[in-house]
């Protein structure tokens, strides 16, 4: 089965995630890959990653904001070490 890795950077984005998580793992469920979502918390100071956690997401933490580009490297670091056939990137 083919993998997906989505990735998702989130700054103080606990609000959102959680109306937005439990929507994606909906869809997730309907497709034919194996699929893991990784939440980049980058600097958060609110709970983005406590959420990400509870919904069942794979959680990097930035003590600060390195921005998009670091968390982007992240994910597709993640990816390749992992072996995930496709990526997707969802945020700012």
């Amino acid at each position: 089965m083919k993998k997906l890795l989505i990735i998702i950077s989130a700054c103080n984005e606990a609000v959102s995630l959680e109306v937005f998580l439990p929507r994606l793992f909906k869809v997730i469920n309907t497709l034919n890959l194996s699929t893991k979502v990784l939440v980049v918390s980058d600097g958060s100071k609110d709970n983005t990653a406590e959420i990400a956690r509870a919904n069942n997401c794979r959680v990097i933490e930035n003590t600060r904001n390195l921005g998009i580009g670091s968390s982007l490297r992240l994910g597709y670091k993640m990816a390749i070490n992992e072996d995930f056939d496709f990526t997707v990137k969802i945020g700012r």
